[in-house]
């Protein structure tokens, strides 16, 4: 595997030990089919002792084997993934990505789960089971060429044609339950997020009978993979039987009194190969992942302080539709845009797109915050230089008087969004940077709060903002409209409001709700 340097020794000994702990368990059954035919010769007692001793000094062996096999891959593995993540985020911070976004972050996890899931669950296991399955093959030539042929037509019929037969099934419900998986977040972040869209609009149940729906579907999926398994080692388990039917009949009359012993070692040998059946017809699908993750990065433009997307699409990994679709999104330095729509329809889809420019600002939607003081979090541990005075007047002037500059934060989720919005932008006035990215800036704040932080944001140079808080659209110069991953529309602020817009059409009902709840 090209991931590994400083682990290749670990990695080899763990699959020699993998090896000799399947040759061992394998004897173990040898040597049972051995005492059922030396049995008819009525053998000296102390004979049979013997060889249950060996047997159950054989089965510690195993065990022995199996500790250190484990031991060394896992710890070889981990090492693996603790150095690539260190590397990875090292060259990040020099590159064009934003490390301290949910996208990235998901992305990195993803990709190392696949490097685990790549080795432990395939690579390693089917390297093993290969390498006992060629020198089983080796050793059958002791008893004559035709045990050779029926172990090596076994040993590739089921670990390669069989796998081969079934990745296709594989990888398509691979991708449907991602798609669906991906649908089952979609819908509880609208019933979530957009909960009072929904209340308006009557459509909760609604909202509620189509996520239970594709959970059942999600369920469904699990249920054809679980089967498609069964049937594949089904399969295997009737290859298995022919070859044990082809070892009786052209063996008996040659080594008789060996068949106990080959038949009990051939079923062990298929008991091996069962469990990497699966893993090994998902190969290809894994290995894919690894590379897929890599290549959907979004190319942004920056020249002169520009932002542009230009004919933009973006889709999820593993989704069959697109996020976004044919996208145009051009931010000149100096210009204040606003990206408005319905919960779901890719605002938020679109900001991550644009968090590669260094020079921003950003609030995402959901905030976490480290396990320290107030200065440390709104500072960066001091890469903001302000005094703590200079922070305790901000906490003052956005009304956060509870806490202190010197405060301990030991969880994000013990403040409320609102204070979590209001610590995140002290924050970004602190940084002092060109462009904000926000999302959702108002999310969780007083009327009289909110009015504040707008009057902060119309203060800034360069803002990008996706709210649904449509009450100072007139700080904006320009006004995009997002529906279904398209931007239907964008307009100047006062074209916006002319009658006939969709953006005319939202304000009007964010309008009749303010006045439905006040």
């Amino acid at each position: 595997m090209t991931f590994f340097k400083n682990e290749r020794s670990r990695v080899l000994l763990s699959i020699v030990l993998g090896i000799i702990g399947g040759l061992v368990g394998i004897s173990i059954f040898g040597l049972s089919g051995y005492m059922i035919s030396l049995s008819y010769f009525e053998p000296p007692l102390f004979i049979i002792i013997l060889i249950i001793v060996v047997i159950k000094l054989f089965g510690m062996v195993k065990g022995v084997f199996r500790y250190f096999e484990r031991l060394f891959s896992h710890e070889a593995t981990f090492e693996l993934i603790n150095r690539l993540r260190s590397n990875y985020f090292k060259d990040s911070i020099h590159s064009a990505e934003t490390p301290n976004h949910e996208w990235f972050v998901s992305r990195l996890n993803t990709h190392f789960e696949r490097i685990e899931d790549y080795y432990i669950r395939i690579i390693y296991p089917f390297m093993t089971t290969a390498f006992i399955a060629v020198i089983l093959t080796l050793l059958a030539f002791l008893v004559n060429v035709t045990l050779v042929g029926i172990v090596l037509v076994f040993s590739l019929v089921t670990l390669i044609v069989i796998p081969l037969l079934f990745q296709n099934k594989f990888k398509v419900l691979d991708v449907e339950n991602n798609t669906k998986l991906g649908q089952v977040y979609m819908e509880m972040y609208h019933l979530i997020h957009g909960y009072t869209d929904l209340y308006v609009s009557n459509r909760i149940e609604d909202k509620k009978h189509d996520t239970l729906e594709i959970f059942k579907e999600v369920n469904d999926i699990e249920r054809k993979r679980m089967k498609t398994e069964n049937i594949m080692i089904f399969v295997a388990q009737v290859f298995q039987i022919v070859a044990i039917v082809l070892i009786i009949l052209l063996l008996e009359t040659t080594h008789a009194l060996y068949l106990p012993m080959l038949i009990l070692l051939f079923l062990n040998f298929a008991e091996i190969i069962f469990p990497v059946l699966r893993p090994a017809a998902e190969y290809k699908n894994v290995k894919s992942s690894l590379t897929e993750i890599e290549k959907n990065r979004v190319q942004i433009e920056q020249m002169t302080g520009h932002i542009v997307l230009e004919n933009h699409s973006f889709r999820y990994e593993g989704s069959k539709r697109d996020a976004l679709y044919g996208v145009n999104f051009k931010v000149a330095p100096g210009e204040k845009h606003a990206i408005i729509g319905p919960s779901g329809s890719g605002k938020t889809t679109l900001l991550n797109q644009l968090l590669r420019t260094k020079s921003a600002s950003v609030m995402p939607q959901f905030l976490d915050f480290y396990n320290a003081t107030v200065y440390d979090n709104v500072t960066m541990f001091g890469a903001n230089e302000v005094s703590e005075d200079q922070v305790n007047k901000r906490l003052d002037e956005y009304e956060l008087t509870t806490v202190r500059s010197d405060t301990n934060i030991y969880y994000t989720h013990h403040m409320s969004t609102g204070e979590q919005k209001r610590l995140q932008l002290i924050r970004m006035l602190l940084e002092d940077k060109d462009i904000w990215i926000l999302d959702e800036p108002t999310a969780g704040l007083s009327s009289e709060l909110s009015k504040k932080v707008w009057g902060t944001i119309s203060s800034q140079d360069t803002v990008i903002v996706a709210t649904h808080d449509l009450s100072h659209l007139e700080i904006f110069d320009y006004i995009h409209y997002i529906e279904n991953g398209r931007i239907l529309e964008t307009l100047s602020q006062k074209e916006a409001m002319k009658q006939g817009t969709h953006i005319y059409e939202a304000v009007q009902n964010f309008n009749e709700l303010i006045q439905t709840l006040q």
